[in-house]
């Protein structure tokens, strides 16, 4: 027991280091560069298999994480909130 649980804190410690490595960047919309604020927008949301904040309580694969992410864009969290605000009327998603 004590093995696996060390094992699963080596992936989660590894999920989590990935996840901060895609955040330093910052948004792909505006200037903000504090990690803190960023959250990851799925550009087409059919293809969303979890959040990827769930990503390290579910202790999924690194490779499954990485596939994750490669289908987001790093947003600060006012620019993902606009993101998803319905354009006037028209009942769609702007695009990135």
């Amino acid at each position: 027991v004590a093995r696996v649980t060390r094992t699963k804190g080596v992936r989660q410690l590894r999920l989590t280091e990935m996840i901060s490595a895609r955040r330093v960047a910052g948004c792909s919309k505006c200037d903000e560069k504090a990690a803190c604020c960023m959250d990851f927008h799925h550009t087409n949301p059919l293809e969303k298999r979890f959040a990827v904040s769930e990503a390290v309580t579910r202790c999924v694969s690194l490779a499954t994480l990485k596939k994750e992410l490669d289908k987001c864009v790093v947003l600060c969290r006012n620019c993902h909130a606009k993101q998803h605000d319905v354009v006037a009327g028209a009942g769609v998603e702007p695009t990135l």
